[in-house]
């Protein structure tokens, strides 16, 4: 039980490190004109301990890949075939879709990787929003001050962007608050997390305050979503990610 709780330790505050070096899944998610990169998010939470031959003591971890991007208009065109997008471009978020049109892409997607991905749950959300057990604990995702992280009603100019231009989270995920609000399910719900490139942000000042990054259900207009795959890997005393 020491050693488990001393390899826990050694883990999670080697988190932000680990988190570039862990292996991608299987097939990353791309279209014919780029890749769309993804990250582990470990939510610290010990599954199971055991020895190994080749690694010694080896811990498993709970946690999940995420796309660090919202899904982009050439990601979705690349499955879909279609672009229901009212502002259009291949790096801009991919808006106006419904749970069916996602649920259809998400089935498209793992034909395609032989993987499972599907809408994160409101908990996995909220997990990769603060950083895992990377976390910082920010007000916002990746910062205490909205502007550098994310597109809201005060810089945005009344449209959505393209992903990736502002300053990513600890775990290099990017526009988790702002840009277009993100599709989440809870139980049977589809709920609308981390606000849009329409909504006017709190500016609270200090750190661990009761923001939850949820806001009234936008317009379709400001509605995207991005995807996970559940998994849980297997780490050694070092932290370094060890097949199983």
């Amino acid at each position: 039980m020491i050693l488990t709780l001393i390899i826990f330790i050694i883990i999670a505050s080697s988190t932000s490190a680990q988190v570039n070096a862990v292996p991608q899944p299987g097939s990353i998610l791309e279209s014919n004109k780029q890749n769309h990169p993804v990250k582990w998010i470990c939510y610290g939470d010990t599954l199971a301990s055991e020895m190994s031959e080749e690694y010694g003591y080896i811990v498993q971890m709970d946690g999940f890949w995420i796309t660090c991007e919202e899904i982009t208009q050439d990601l979705w065109e690349w499955y879909m075939r279609s672009n229901p997008s009212e502002v259009v471009g291949d790096s801009m978020p991919v808006t106006g879709i419904s749970k069916d049109e996602v649920e259809e892409f998400c089935h498209q997607v793992n034909i395609s990787t032989g993987h499972k991905w599907r809408l994160p749950t409101k908990k996995e959300w909220l997990t990769a929003c603060r950083g895992g057990a990377a976390t910082e604990h920010y007000i916002y995702s990746g910062s205490n001050h909205h502007n550098l992280v994310a597109w809201t009603h005060d810089n945005s100019k009344g449209k959505p962007h393209r992903t990736s231009l502002l300053i990513p989270n600890e775990t290099m995920l990017y526009d988790m608050d702002g840009n277009v609000a993100e599709m989440v399910t809870e139980g049977d719900s589809i709920l609308f997390m981390g606000g849009s490139y329409l909504d006017k942000f709190p500016s609270k000042k200090k750190k661990n305050t009761s923001f939850d990054h949820s806001f009234p259900t936008p317009p379709p207009k400001a509605q995207g979503f991005r995807i996970v795959q559940q998994k849980a890997l297997w780490f050694d005393i070092y932290g370094e990610c060890v097949p199983h």
